[in-house]
């Protein structure tokens, strides 16, 4: 739904992104989600262009109620992943052949733990308690392929991410007329100093026959410098329209203040990010003689941002259109999720890349009912 969920007040769906959310949790029932997702690239400049593709985890999401008043929920999903290999070469007059390569791998993960309770009869308040951990990995070299008596080097940099940080929601609902529900949505995470670790090892080096490093010297060899990073705080204001379990229509505005971020005390030249986002729900009947597709649940979203890259003066920005349908599973309330985004981010101008992209996730909601004895007469 074009990624809008800062008001999205759900009993079938468990909704990370708004911890007040889990409010919406029946008593005597749990949810619980899985999800992949793939995404496949085409990367052009103005005169080259790229295709690439991969898979990666979506979501593990387990929600349930602790009391009437009191809803909890457990999660496992990515928050950031790095990934890229870029090899410039030049000629030059006295060396000849040069060649500058860069790349990154990892990512950093999160595992929360998220808690909701209702006050009075219109607000639902919540919080996540989010570990981020995880490992990046830089490697960057210059090497001069057309001499093998040049030396070589190579600076391999890896920082490991270990820490807490909280995110924060509410939510006023407001019952209308005819079964009409109005829900309104705010959510922010502070600012955080992240505790993080980080390795340097640069060397110089021959390139051998077979293609590996035949080390000549280490220059630098830091084995674990401590540090922190600053993690910026962000805002979310959203707004929901719904109509029972028959339709809703959301829409989102997000901010992060990309500017305060740091690493090692280093800041970078960021821009603070914006998002709006628009996005529907609707399943046309939802009685036991109804058709199968109109008990399926269709979802269409449209979303825009402003990314925190600037490059050449030219902030990046990211557009999409997504559409999605949950598969109702017989004699139960669990469904089967497919989802699938088309979208682009960033220019060709001033030979920037232009990353015009396609999504697709396949995931499964389960619904059930637990603590409940059965009586038998």
């Amino acid at each position: 739904m074009g990624g809008a969920s800062v008001a999205l007040n759900s009993p079938f769906m468990v909704n990370f992104n708004n911890p007040a959310s889990f409010h919406a949790i029946e008593p005597k029932s749990f949810v619980f989600e899985a999800s992949l997702y793939s995404k496949f690239s085409n990367l052009k400049t103005e005169t080259l262009s790229q295709s690439s593709s991969y898979t990666s985890l979506g979501h593990l999401l387990l929600a349930f109620p602790v009391t009437g008043f009191w809803k909890s929920s457990l999660g496992l999903l990515p928050y950031s992943d790095v990934g890229y290999k870029i090899t410039d070469q030049k000629i030059d007059a006295d060396f000849g052949k040069t060649q500058h390569s860069f790349e990154g791998a990892g990512g950093i993960h999160q595992f929360y733990w998220g808690n909701s309770i209702g006050i009075g009869k219109r607000f639902s308040a919540g919080f996540n308690l989010v570990y981020l951990f995880g490992t990046l990995e830089k490697n960057r070299s210059l090497s001069f392929p057309d001499s093998a008596m040049i030396i070589s080097t190579r600076v391999l940099n890896t920082t490991k991410i270990s820490d807490l940080k909280i995110k924060t929601g509410i939510q006023y609902h407001q019952p209308l007329k005819d079964d009409y529900k109005l829900t309104i949505g705010l959510t922010y995470s502070p600012e955080f100093n992240i505790n993080v670790r980080d390795q340097v090892l640069a060397y110089s080096y021959f390139v051998g026959s077979s293609g590996i490093d035949n080390v000549r010297d280490t220059l630098i060899n830091t084995p674990d410098v401590k540090g922190n990073m600053v993690l910026p705080s962000d805002f979310g204001a959203g707004i929901m329209l719904s109509k029972s379990d028959r339709w809703m229509l959301l829409a989102d505005y997000t901010w992060q203040n990309w500017k305060n971020y740091s690493l090692f005390d280093i800041n970078d030249s960021l821009k603070n990010s914006m998002g709006v986002s628009v996005g529907m729900q609707l399943r046309p009947e939802s009685t036991t003689l109804s058709p199968y597709w109109k008990k399926m649940s269709y979802r269409f979203g449209i979303r825009y941002n402003q990314t925190y890259l600037e490059l050449y003066d030219n902030q990046l920005s990211e557009f999409g259109i997504s559409f999605g349908v949950a598969l109702p599973l017989s004699r139960t309330r669990s469904t089967i999720n497919l989802g699938m985004e088309l979208g682009q981010r960033g220019t060709t101008s001033n030979n920037l890349i232009q990353d015009t992209f396609f999504r697709f996730s396949l995931g499964f909601s389960v619904l059930e009912r637990w603590f409940d004895q059965r009586q038998y007469y």
